[in-house]
């Protein structure tokens, strides 16, 4: 049998330590890519989400176009209408028309103002993602349209 020195014990034991450090940060490799790995499945959920609130409020601001379109084609009929009436019944289409802008200027301003409400949280969340979210969401897409039609 081999006698134990103590530069033998020393290499054995540092072999030994060498051993279990080369076991942990294997194992510690294989935590951090399945951490990673969740990670990135939970970053891709998030901007899957966000991407579906994006496009719902896209949605929603094409609804809001489209029903003003179809509320200017009423009035300009009701305005020709008034136009080609009679004298006497010019006055009663004429509040009319009046009280029908009143109601929809109203009802726009409301819907407005509940839009720019989710506008801010939905903005602060894409800077929350970074900013290359932001360049993916149609709504910033429109205010780029927008920025380039404005005179």
């Amino acid at each position: 049998m081999k006698k134990l020195t103590h530069s033998n014990l020393f290499s054995s034991c540092c072999l030994a330590l060498v051993l279990i450090l080369v076991h942990a940060d294997l194992s510690l490799a294989v935590d951090d890519n399945s951490q990673t790995t969740v990670t990135t499945e939970a970053q891709n959920k998030a901007e899957t989400d966000m991407m579906a609130r994006c496009q719902a409020m896209m949605t929603e601001k094409q609804k809001i176009r489209a029903e003003i379109k179809a509320q200017d084609a009423e009035l300009k009929a009701q305005v020709t209408k008034m136009n080609s009436a009679s004298q006497d019944e010019k006055l009663d289409l004429l509040a009319a028309v009046v009280t029908q802008m009143v109601e929809q200027r109203i009802a726009m301003q409301d819907r407005k103002a509940r839009m720019e409400e989710q506008m801010m949280p939905h903005m602060m969340q894409h800077m929350k993602m970074g900013m290359g979210s932001m360049s993916h969401c149609p709504m910033m897409g429109d205010m780029d349209k927008k920025s380039e039609d404005a005179p």
